[in-house]
């Protein structure tokens, strides 16, 4: 078994029951293995849009990355998600499922990478991740996601809604 630690993302619709439904039908051809609190979140990258809820969960499944992307893309379309950010911009959306890492897999294709290239520079990314995963090491910074939050510049706030 593979174990992922995913993000999930969404501002449009009720985001709370979207991630459910996103759980449910992960669990098909995996195993939620641990979960973050909901955050709440401003907007990265764009203005003027409602919140965001981010949750980062653990994943095992056999699934191989490039598998497992075509899944969380496929739940994405399914929960109303129409297009993916491109050239940088981006837009509200119902639900993102980020794959954030795979153990200390490094994966650099034109269709993936692992771990997310962004996920340093993302206080709401390392908040939630700072929960139950700050003492792993990001496989190519070298340091522990604890550490990555302490010396990140990102000004947005993560607001932690429940348990």
């Amino acid at each position: 078994m593979k174990r992922y630690i995913i993000l999930f993302g969404g501002n449009v619709g009720d985001v709370r029951d979207t991630f459910i439904k996103a759980r449910v039908r992960m669990q098909t051809f995996g195993e939620i293995i641990l979960s973050s609190s909901l955050y709440e979140c401003e907007p990265w990258g764009f203005s003027d849009a409602p919140m965001f809820l981010n949750q980062v969960i653990e994943f095992a499944t056999e699934l191989e990355p490039l598998d497992l992307l075509d899944k969380t893309q496929e739940i994405e379309q399914s929960l109303g998600r129409r297009e993916k950010s491109k050239d940088g911009f981006y837009s509200s959306r119902s639900i993102d499922i980020d794959i954030l890492f795979c153990g200390q897999l490094v994966i650099e294709s034109p269709r993936l990478e692992i771990p997310h290239p962004l996920v340093i520079d993302r206080n709401f990314a390392l908040v939630p991740l700072s929960e139950h995963w700050s003492d792993f090491v990001h496989p190519t910074m070298g340091l522990t996601l604890g550490q990555l939050l302490d010396i990140c510049t990102d000004e947005c706030t993560a607001v932690r809604l429940e348990a």
